[in-house]
């Protein structure tokens, strides 16, 4: 199905997310939003594989060093609360889309 996003609740949903991995492990452990996004969801379950895209190849790099990064069960659970805790506006489908 389509989903119609507004600019401004990505924007806002990106922004929450960034503060969030930069206030935990930002200065922590150096590593950059990306990487601690990406790190995240192959740690959810074995089978989750995020598919990053890039035009340029230091982020390319920066990703693929994300398969090497574990967290502890602390801080798997300190980002997964942090990102619960997030608001989440608008409709899942838009109105002409609807059953």
């Amino acid at each position: 199905m389509l989903r119609i996003f507004k600019a401004q609740f990505i924007r806002d949903f990106a922004d929450r997310l960034i503060r969030i991995e930069n206030s935990f492990l930002g200065n922590q452990r150096g590593l950059t939003p990306a990487q601690v996004a990406l790190a995240w969801l192959m740690a959810q379950k074995p089978w989750v594989v995020p598919i990053p895209s890039t035009t340029k190849l230091a982020h390319l790099q920066e990703n693929l060093w994300s398969a090497d990064i574990t967290f502890t069960p602390d801080e798997l659970n300190w980002i997964t609360t942090a990102i619960g805790e997030i608001k989440i506006v608008g409709a899942r489908y838009p109105t002409p889309v609807k059953k």
